[in-house]
């Protein structure tokens, strides 16, 4: 069941981007395979007016699974993603499993200049959501952003769960999903409190998941 975290509320700031009202950023996250994609493309659907986020991904576009440049993630290179990082383009980027992942200060602006959003990230970067802001931006920035953010994790009824959709993804071997599991453990162990909704999707039962992150949006 969902569970609240913390209060959500709209706020109106003075910040270094101007005084607007900010959108709302959705931040969907969880561990591979919990149905994080599910849930974003269920939102975009429910509300046109929201926009994507695209983020960026060092690992290479898996086409088995009819992934796209540009819709599902922006593909580059480990040398790309690197020099990315190093002329400071990211707002946040981490390592995850054996590859790179990181998004560019293009949704804050989006945000800031009023435009909705749905932003999906894995856990070690949802959890530090508030820490980010507060680090990247000034204060009055900060807290118009975090005011106008909702974070909500998706988790699965089991492991097995996860191990499933993984094979039928076609997302890697053993291996890799192993070390992302092993990474979303600790993660979920150390920061479960930081999001604000905590839904299990269990399997069968994605639309009535999809509808509860539906009804948490249209009651914020």
């Amino acid at each position: 069941d969902a569970r609240i975290i913390r209060g959500i509320m709209p706020a109106m700031a003075e910040t270094e981007y101007g005084k607007a009202e900010p959108g709302l950023m959705v931040v969907i996250t969880g561990p591979s395979g919990a149905g994080k994609d599910m849930v974003m493309n269920g939102l975009l659907e429910r509300f046109p007016g929201m926009e994507r986020v695209v983020t960026y991904t060092s690992r290479p576009l898996n086409e088995a699974r009819g992934e796209m440049d540009g819709v599902d993630y922006h593909f580059v290179t480990d040398e790309e993603f690197q020099e990315m990082r190093a002329k400071g383009k990211f707002l946040e980027s981490v390592p995850y499993g054996e590859h790179f992942k990181g998004t560019t200060r293009g949704v804050v602006e989006q945000v800031l200049a009023g435009v909705d959003v749905v932003w999906r990230i894995d856990m070690s970067r949802a959890a530090g959501v508030e820490e980010l802001f507060e680090d990247k931006f000034d204060r009055q920035t900060a807290a118009a952003l975090l005011a106008r953010t909702v974070v909500i994790a998706i988790i699965p009824d089991r492991v097995e769960t996860l191990r499933q959709r993984w094979n039928e993804g076609r997302r890697g071997d053993r291996r890799e999903f192993n070390r992302r599991m092993r990474q979303d453990a600790r993660v979920w162990r150390e920061s479960k409190g930081e999001f604000d909704y905590v839904l299990v999707n269990c399997d069968g039962k994605q639309k009535e998941t999809v509808g509860r992150v539906v009804e948490i949006i249209e009651n914020l």
